[in-house]
């Protein structure tokens, strides 16, 4: 899809689209009528003026993609909340969300996710956004998801210690990768 502009001034555009509206709907009705970028034309509607007016192709415009989270790191089975409400387009509106995760698989097509991590380690969350001229914005950011800390075990190479003794201390900490709470 192409969009144009009409050059000129606002004077001109609204005296150029009266006297359009006048040309094509009075004096040539039924007619087509079809003007390349860049060429100029003088519509005259019959009367005592006419206006000539300059079409101009313009450049469509990709949307911006923007992704709004409230942490960039947590742990297995924390839910995070994305946001795309700051995403826009300059010369239309967006028409589509689609997020995804590292692997391509849509997660959500809607302008927000809620999304809990089942797995340790950097996950990409992709947005992508299309708007009504069908350009497409894309915005990624990676959340760093670490393994759940269940419990840790302490042990002491002493069992009998003397008040100026010293000792070493084991300690064994147990991780979830599943988020499940349990070791």
């Amino acid at each position: 899809m192409k969009k144009w502009l009409i050059g000129g001034g606002i004077k001109t555009l609204i005296l150029g689209l009266l006297t359009v509206w006048m040309f094509v709907g009075c004096a040539n009705a039924g007619k087509d009528r079809s003007v390349e970028a860049g060429q100029s034309v003088t519509l005259d509607a019959g009367l005592s003026s006419s206006t000539a007016v300059t079409v101009t192709e313009v450049a469509l415009q990709a949307p911006v993609a923007q992704i709004h989270v409230s942490t960039t790191s947590t742990t297995v089975g924390t839910t995070l909340y994305f946001d795309a409400n700051a995403s826009s387009d300059a010369d239309g509106q967006i028409v589509s969300y689609q997020w995804l995760d590292e692997t391509n698989t849509t997660l959500s097509n809607q302008m927000t996710l809620s999304h809990t991590f089942t797995t340790s380690g950097e996950h990409t969350i992709t947005l992508v956004v299309m708007d009504n001229d069908a350009q497409e914005g894309r915005a990624s950011v990676n959340i760093v998801v670490e393994a759940l800390l269940v419990s840790v075990d302490l042990s002491a190479n002493t069992l009998n210690l003397d008040v100026n003794g010293t000792t070493f201390l084991l300690a064994t900490a147990h991780y979830n990768d599943k988020g499940l709470g349990v070791r």
